[in-house]
């Protein structure tokens, strides 16, 4: 993602079912994510186990991640980014 974040950082805490794009063949995987202050952790769970998210970090909407893959005996650090679009929480009316 490019450009300016906006707003205030958006916790991005919870489970996220996302879709991988390999030259292979895309990959479903389920991303859950905590913040425990500015540190974000989690794992990432794909078919072929689980990968732990060993750092990230959120600027406005903006999500960066880091985790370690190991492929073919060697670890290689894959970033993970995206925009967090945050809905308006419906308001209801009481009568």
């Amino acid at each position: 993602p490019g450009g300016a974040a906006s707003g205030p950082a958006v916790d991005p805490s919870g489970s996220w079912s996302l879709v991988i794009q390999s030259p292979q063949a895309d990959i479903n995987a389920q991303l859950t994510l905590s913040k425990d202050g500015d540190q974000i952790g989690g794992t990432l769970g794909t078919p072929m186990g689980n990968i732990a998210i060993k750092s990230g970090r959120v600027n406005g909407n903006q999500l960066r991640l880091t985790a370690t893959v190991e492929m073919a005996g060697q670890s290689v650090d894959s970033i993970i980014t995206g925009t967090i679009d945050v809905l308006p929480t419906p308001i209801s009316r009481r009568k």
